[in-house]
């Protein structure tokens, strides 16, 4: 039999294991307990305690004991061993399973954190700076290791006008984790928010790295209303969706297949990032020309031909 136990611990000076139900003596009850530590790893079931001898752990109603005072050193493995003895003197050992020390968080060298969601349809992984959520917050993290105890599992915080509590999620390296603001306080305009992901590893410790942050823009773009006109005439036509519907055959013919369009687009807060146009016969139609990207000729200026 084996004691069950965590695999990794950080502290150097105390080691601790549960036994209940681990020692039975039907004839002479198990009345006292011993607790030793042996670096000795391996298949040998009940090695020599060679860090700590066996000392007294308690009486017939422990189920726990701990050693302190220990001077264990950092990725060295060592084994926690626990001897019950019955009242006529027989006494049997237990050890646990290994038991590496680690006192090391996770290195974030390597670690990189941005902005965004991997899961998006359309993410390039290209470090986003607005965000039109009040609510959550996307982060992309990959690059956390730990050749010791490895990474057992990630949090999250969101940083600035709230401070959420660490959330854990399952272990995914390079994935996404998602933080959630109080929906009595929710994340305000123009305000930068950023995501703090925390690698834990098996010893429990942690290190953390952060995005540069997200602005948050709730108000949509300012759009004129374009003006159209007739390039080969140079003819200022009336702007609408509908301009079958509502214009004249002679000057439909006179407008031939070639318009000039121009418009304002502005945004305050977080620009014009794409800004183009789409052509149809009825209104949010795009049957006669799908969704093209225009050009911006000088600040918050647009046109295209069509």
């Amino acid at each position: 039999m084996q004691l069950q136990r965590s695999p990794f611990q950080s502290s150097t000076t105390e080691m601790g294991v549960s036994f209940g139900g681990v020692f039975s003596d039907l004839e002479s009850p198990c009345c006292s307990y011993f607790v030793a530590v042996t670096n000795l790893t391996g298949i040998d079931d009940t090695p020599e305690p060679n860090v700590r001898a066996f000392q007294s752990a308690g009486d017939a109603s422990s189920i726990s004991a701990s050693i302190l005072g220990l001077a264990l050193e950092h990725a060295v493995t060592y084994k926690i061993g626990v001897r019950g003895c019955n009242a006529a003197g027989a006494c049997a050992d237990v050890y646990s399973n290994e038991v590496t020390v680690d006192t090391t968080p996770p290195a974030t060298k390597d670690a990189v954190v941005i902005d965004g969601d991997a899961r998006q349809v359309g993410w390039e992984g290209v470090d986003m700076e607005y965000s039109r959520s009040q609510y959550s917050l996307f982060s992309t993290y990959s690059g956390f290791s730990d050749p010791e105890s490895g990474i057992l599992h990630y949090e999250a915080q969101g940083i600035n006008q709230f401070s959420a509590p660490f959330t854990p999620v399952a272990f995914s390296v390079g994935s996404t984790i998602m933080v959630v603001a109080p929906e009595s306080s929710p994340m305000q305009e123009g305000v930068r928010y950023t995501v703090r992901v925390a690698a834990v590893n098996g010893a429990q410790l942690k290190n953390s790295s952060s995005t540069d942050g997200v602005i948050i823009d709730l108000t949509e773009p300012v759009v004129s209303m374009p003006v159209l006109v007739d390039s080969e005439t140079g003819k200022v036509l009336a702007p609408t969706l509908t301009l079958p519907d509502r214009t004249p055959a002679a000057q439909l013919a006179s407008v031939r297949s070639i318009l000039n369009v121009s418009w304002t687009a502005t945004d305050a807060l977080s620009g014009i990032h794409v800004c183009g146009l789409e052509v149809g016969t009825f209104p949010s139609g795009s049957d006669v020309l799908p969704f093209t990207d225009g050009v911006e000729v000088e600040p918050g200026q647009w046109q295209m031909d069509t």
